[in-house]
């Protein structure tokens, strides 16, 4: 029999409802949260979790339901509103300014409250620093945040909610850029927080963190709430069921590829900045070829720069299809049939505020045009056959796509080069902050494209999606190829330890 926990409910929600047009994202959800609990927020891109904090955040206002402060009825008109009412926010796209320092980003709210025209720099720096102390790390507070790595501007985003006296945080997807060990750093940080009585929403695809973190576990589907359970009741295929409605029989659905000896591609000598002093590999049509590192080895240099849109040129030899070949720009890449799906979608592989259809057929405009007119008809015929292919849910296809989860944009980038019919495509973290379900259909995406003859390169942090998905796996360290394996030669073990030092032992 479980023991009933005294500690004070410190949030709760009745029947919260959010309409947006031709949908409820929201739907009569009620939730409560304990003083110094982390309790984990999941469920499927879409599921309507972030729109659910963003009106405890004050982002947005409910159409009908309640929200309680210990046990105060209250409503939040704003984020300002809820800060002062300590409640603190992490969204999953760091809401920083990059040229102001540290020490001014933590107290940034302190800055625009003020209404005394001379700034107390001395105490700004008290302040900052009392915050940092609080999670046991010693940054320059001088230091422009855009200086920082993303592991250390997450530190600065909690300090600054801290900061506001904040005693409810809620992190939106906060590990999903993360190296593994910057993940072990924000937990000791989040445990800290336990400490001191800090309550803490964590949202998350990556289930085994929500095993590892929360106490509690709340499930959204369709808007509503499947239910609240302890974790330690739960397994994680059992939290993937509940997210999903459903079973799934395998979470890494890996095809047989009859991969050509045709090379598509070929690296030889290739030297990218000072990060990639000598990069030599091929990707043969039909194949799926994984480089796995961790966040900063260079795999995303070396995605930039095969797609011409990375800062310096590359020096040393690309052959692709047979004819050695430059790339200047994406302009090129596009021309000679390479296709990226960056890990930046949002920044990089979309225009988000665009409809779905004018991002899907974007590269194919020339394609499906006279001299002065776009074919309309055939336009919306393909774009609704990839919407369906796909699986793409949105309200219709002039939705825009600042508006889908983060699956469905991801879903947006694949059918974009799927429609303008790409011989190589880069697929940059491909799965990075995107649910169980939608990265169970990406893969089988994957899958397909090998199956048409296109070469995929896959560039992973996540070692089981690397070695599970790949036909041939290259293991990068810091710049350098230290490993290359066949997929059936493949030990998750072995590739994970290279992967964090470079070295089998």
């Amino acid at each position: 029999m479980r023991v009933k926990d005294k500690r004070k409910v410190i949030l709760e929600t009745k029947g919260i409802i959010k309409r947006f047009p031709g949908v409820v994202a929201v739907d009569k959800v009620d939730f409560d949260l304990l003083e110094g609990e982390i309790h984990g927020l999941v469920g499927e891109n879409g599921a309507g979790k972030s729109t659910f904090v963003k009106i405890i955040d004050g982002s947005y206002q409910p159409d009908d339901g309640e929200i309680r402060l210990n046990t105060e009825k209250v409503d939040m008109k704003s984020p300002q509103d809820s800060a002062l009412k300590g409640i603190g926010m992490v969204h999953q796209e760091l809401m920083l300014l990059p040229h102001l320092s540290v020490a001014e980003n933590i107290c940034i709210s302190w800055l625009i409250l003020n209404k005394i025209k001379k700034i107390n720099w001395k105490e700004i720096h008290k302040i900052a620093k009392k915050q940092l102390d609080k999670l046991g790390v010693n940054y320059n507070l001088f230091e422009p945040v855009s200086n920082l790595t993303i592991a250390q501007q997450q530190i600065v985003s909690i300090a600054r909610s801290l900061a506001s006296n904040c005693h409810l945080l809620i992190l939106d997807e906060p590990t999903s850029a993360l190296a593994q060990e910057d993940v072990e750093h924000l937990f000791d940080v989040i445990d800290n927080l336990k400490q001191h009585n800090v309550a803490i929403i964590f949202i998350s695809h990556r289930l085994k963190e929500i095993m590892q973190i929360a106490e509690r576990v709340t499930v959204m589907r369709d808007g509503r709430k499947v239910g609240t359970f302890f974790i330690d009741d739960l397994s994680e295929n059992k939290i993937t069921e509940l997210i999903l409605g459903r079973a799934i029989k395998e979470k890494f659905p890996k095809q047989k590829t009859m991969a050509s000896k045709q090379k598509i591609i070929q690296l030889e000598g290739i030297k990218i900045g000072d990060k990639l002093p000598n990069v030599t590999f091929d990707v043969k049509k039909g194949e799926i070829l994984g480089i796995v590192g961790a966040l900063g080895a260079g795999k995303s240099e070396i995605a930039l720069s095969l797609f011409g849109s990375y800062k310096t040129q590359p020096k040393g030899r690309i052959i692709f299809d047979g004819i050695e070949s430059t790339i200047n720009s994406p302009a090129d890449a596009i021309k000679k049939g390479i296709a990226l799906v960056s890990e930046d979608r949002r920044g990089l592989g979309l225009i988000l505020n665009q409809g779905v259809r004018f991002n899907i057929s974007l590269p194919i405009l020339g394609r499906i045009s006279t001299k002065y007119f776009v074919n309309i008809q055939e336009e919306r015929k393909i774009v609704n056959d990839f919407v369906k292919r796909l699986n793409i849910r949105c309200t219709s296809i002039n939705q825009l796509v600042d508006n889908l989860s983060g699956g469905n944009q991801q879903k947006v980038v694949l059918a974009k080069w799927l429609a303008a019919q790409a011989k190589l495509i880069i697929m940059d973290e491909p799965t990075r902050g995107i649910d169980v379900g939608a990265k169970v259909e990406i893969y089988k995406l994957i899958n397909e494209l090998a199956k048409k003859g296109m070469g995929v390169i896959l560039l992973s942090s996540e070692v089981p999606e690397v070695c599970s998905m790949a036909d041939r796996i290259i293991v990068l360290f810091k710049g350098k190829i230290v490993k290359e394996v066949l997929y059936k030669d493949a030990h998750e073990y072995e590739i994970q330890k290279l992967v964090l030092s470079g070295r089998p032992e």
